[in-house]
Formats: structure tokens, C-alpha cells, sequence
């Protein structure tokens, strides 16, 4: 074989594996397994703390109400009205086992073809951007009395993260570690360590801190870590 011939094969073969690679990094290009919630753990990408979780949620664009069957907005809403399920509502997947006297508390409103909690619930909420608040602080809005008295609010945090009306990412995904709980005048305060994945001309993960707190009124509060 001509040198012309050897060279001419080596680059077709450094074109295919380029190309493999190039597929290996696009985001969305391999099956992602379903959230998780695992105690104890750190997360794959490291969450920088010194702190053992007390949980971890990994939360997905794939598992967002945005992707959800019925829904026709294409990126995180800016709020969610809040209104009375109608009859066979159907339920966010990612949030399906939260309900209220049989109603899911987010669910695809037809008529707008949007996610919307349900207005025995909670009041009309506003999406939080936690890796962006960076020591500030947001309210949400309010969990009603009925609601309060059917989840505690350890458990009605969760939802408020894995519904994603918090929002803990930007593009792909994030690790999320409970590494504080405390109660306060009848309020409950999680803190929260957090990685999230994201995309620019390379892979990129970054670290972020935040808090929510609901209050004895249940109201809603996220504020951001310095």
C-alpha cells in the first residue's frame, strides 16, 4: 500500500471516531434513567460539601412538566396558575404520587395545555431559579391549610424540587443533597447542597447552595447561598 493510501486511511479513521465522540457528548443523545432519591449519597458529579446528605434527589429535563404528554410549552414556566383539577385531570409523571383528597396537586391544564397546582393546594406559584439567586431570596407564594395538614413540609419540599417549579439546572440536569433541617416558629427550614450539568462548547458542572423554607402560614420561601 502507497504512503498516499496509509495516510488517506489513517484520517478516515480519526474522522469516525471523532464522530462517535462527538455523539457521546450531545446532550440528550443517551437514554437518562428515571429520578432518583437515594440516601445518603453524594452524587456523581460531587457535591462539594463536607456535610453527610440526609438525601439526594437527581432531577432530569427528562422528567420535567415541560415534557410531560399534553403540555405545549417548550422551557420552564415563569409561574403556575393555580386552579381546581377538573375531573380525570391528569397528574404531572414526575409528581404523580402527590395528590389531595384524590387530585394530583400539579397537574396539565387542557385549556391552556400548561402545568397548574391545584388550588386547594397551594395559591398561584412563581418558578424560583435556585442556581441563580446567589444570596438572594424569592417567595414562591403558599401552601393552603388543607395541604399543610395532609404532607408535612419535609415532604411538600420535595415536591416543590422534583415538580421543578424550583428550578435547579439550566440545560440538562442536577444532584440535589439535603444537608440541614431545622424548624423555626413553626416553619420548617432543608438546606441544600447542589450540582447541576449544563452545556456551552464543552460540558460544564456548577456548584450551588440554597434553602427553602415554609412557614407556619406556608408561605414559600427559596433564598440562595453566598
Amino acid at each position: 500500500m502507497s504512503t498516499v493510501h496509509t495516510r488517506l486511511l489513517c484520517f478516515a479513521t480519526l474522522a469516525l471516531f471523532a464522530c462517535a465522540r462527538e455523539k457521546d457528548d450531545i446532550p440528550g443523545s443517551h437514554h437518562r434513567s428515571p429520578r432518583k432519591v437515594t440516601p445518603m449519597s453524594q452524587g456523581a458529579d460531587g457535591i462539594r460539601t463536607t456535610q453527610k446528605c440526609l438525601y439526594t434527589l437527581s432531577i432530569t429535563k427528562g422528567d420535567s412538566y415541560f415534557r410531560a404528554p399534553g403540555v405545549k410549552v417548550w422551557d420552564f414556566q415563569p409561574t403556575f396558575k393555580a386552579a381546581a383539577p377538573p375531573r380525570g385531570a391528569t397528574g404531572i409523571a414526575a409528581v404523580s404520587t402527590f395528590s389531595l383528597e384524590g387530585a394530583p396537586l400539579m397537574y396539565v391544564d387542557p385549556a391552556t395545555k400548561s402545568a397548574v397546582v391545584n388550588g386547594a393546594a397551594f395559591t398561584e406559584l412563581k418558578r424560583v431559579d435556585a442556581p441563580r439567586l446567589q444570596g438572594k431570596s424569592e417567595i414562591m407564594g403558599r401552601a393552603l391549610p388543607a395541604l399543610l395538614a395532609h404532607y408535612n413540609r419535609e415532604k411538600l419540599t420535595r415536591f416543590l424540587l422534583l415538580s421543578q417549579m424550583i428550578q435547579t439546572y439550566y440545560h440538562i440536569s442536577a444532584t440535589v443533597c439535603a444537608v440541614a433541617n431545622s424548624r423555626k416558629d413553626g416553619g420548617r427550614t432543608i438546606t441544600f447542597k447542589a450540582s447541576h450539568l449544563y452545556f456551552t462548547n464543552r460540558r460544564n458542572v456548577d456548584h450551588y447552595g440554597f434553602s427553602v423554607t415554609i412557614a407556619a402560614d406556608g408561605t414559600i420561601t427559596v433564598t440562595g447561598l453566598r
